[in-house]
């Protein structure tokens, strides 16, 4: 019996001290809780729990200090995002941004969190991208082509398929094409450049004994730092920037350092430049010689045109009828006056044509003349017209009516 009722009596010692656990961690709990140290209430509330695992008063407190802490959570990533954002660090706010969107969760206020920082990574994104391009083309302008390349691939590096983004990394793409194709333009530019006007102290290689060697200036020079010494000298060196332009100045700088930092890469260029010349001038001999099959061509058109509308013109001028009514002089003025019939017997519907009239002398030779124009001559039909022309002097003995123009 006695054995039986120590055993009940530290049943009843070790529930007691369960319930004064469970109790002091809820104590604790609830105290953190007012004072928004959301972490420490669910440590108590755990611990609680441990004692009690089905109680459903802290079962419900450690589901509202979680969902809490998590929205506190979320409110401070996304007031750090914006302040970063705020102050230009548009990388740090993208990075901010770009995790509080990988985040999920079931509570109606952070998905709001949420949704609202998709909104601004967006933004952030936007500004990085185009802050990097601006910093792409300053590098680009300056002939600093692989720091130029370094931003843009950062650009394109960031694959998203929003449209303004997009855009951005569009302009990014055809950038790297176009320092693909100045890279190929400058050493050209470039390298005629120095065989003009450097190797003399430097020499053919650039690698004189009379002057500083040229091969590895930019170990120790950035393009922008070359481009400056040669426009204002250094040492015994003049200064070039009368002689060069601000183009000569950067393609002969931009060639130096990319010999110095990328030989192989030089002389792929080299090859490419000499082939787009090749390629070019073919191009261009092609494109003359096309257009000048095309004006031959045009010239033969023109000509065959025109051979037919005068043998059209002929067939059908053969077919006006011209029937001379009246040629006689005026009596009281200098006027001559010829009237006639004009008939169309051709098959089709004329709708005007200018006459000629002629005023000849015993030879036949014109004295003077005179145009007249016929309006809608159907096709049978005739047309009496008059014509004064002005000849007050001797030797009118006969007159001439003509077709010139028809339509």
């Amino acid at each position: 019996m006695y054995k039986w009722i120590m055993i009940i009596l530290s049943c009843l010692l070790i529930a007691g001290c369960a319930s004064a656990v469970f109790t002091d961690s809820m104590e604790a709990g609830n105290a953190a809780f007012e004072k928004e140290n959301y972490k420490d209430a669910i440590k108590n509330y755990e611990a609680a729990l441990d004692e009690k695992p089905k109680n459903e008063e802290a079962i419900e407190k450690l589901e509202k200090a979680k969902k809490l802490l998590e929205i506190n959570q979320l409110k401070e990533l996304l007031e750090k995002g914006k302040k970063e954002l705020a102050n230009e660090s548009f990388s740090k706010a993208v990075a901010t941004f770009s995790s509080l969107v990988e985040k999920k969760s079931e509570h109606l206020e952070a998905k709001e969190i949420i949704k609202e920082a998709e909104t601004l990574y967006i933004e952030a994104l936007e500004s990085n991208m185009n802050h990097l391009l601006s910093l792409a083309q300053e590098s680009f302008e300056e002939g600093e082509y692989e720091q130029a390349q370094t931003y843009l691939f950062l650009i394109i590096k960031e694959n998203n398929s929003n449209g303004n983004v997009q855009e951005i990394v569009n302009q990014a793409q055809n950038m790297i094409n176009s320092i693909a194709e100045e890279k190929v333009q400058m050493v050209s530019e470039g390298r005629e450049l120095i065989s003009n006007s450097c190797i003399s102290c430097h020499g053919g290689d650039l690698n004189s004994s009379i002057a500083p060697s040229l091969t590895r200036v930019s170990d120790h020079y950035t393009a922008s730092e070359i481009r400056d010494i040669i426009a204002s000298g250094i040492g015994s060196m003049p200064a070039f920037d009368n002689q060069f332009t601000e183009a000569d100045l950067i393609a002969i700088s931009s060639y130096l350092k990319e010999i110095a930092s990328n030989p192989d890469e030089i002389t792929k260029l080299e090859e490419i430049a000499e082939e787009k010349r090749l390629k070019k001038e073919a191009e261009e001999a092609a494109r003359q010689e096309e257009a000048a099959q095309k004006q031959a061509a045009q010239e033969a058109e023109a000509a065959r045109i025109q051979q037919e509308q005068q043998e059209t013109s002929t067939n059908v001028t053969g077919k006006i009828g011209i029937e001379i009514l009246t040629f006689e002089k005026n009596t009281y003025s200098d006027y001559w006056n010829v009237d006639y019939i004009v008939t169309n017997n051709t098959d089709i519907h004329i709708k005007w044509l200018t006459l000629k009239i002629s005023l000849l002398d015993i030879n036949g030779k014109t004295i003077t003349s005179k145009e007249g124009l016929v309006n809608n001559l159907p096709i049978g039909e005739s047309s009496q017209e008059g014509t004064l022309i002005e000849w007050s002097g001797p030797g009118v003995e006969k007159v001439l009516v003509e077709v010139i123009e028809i339509e």
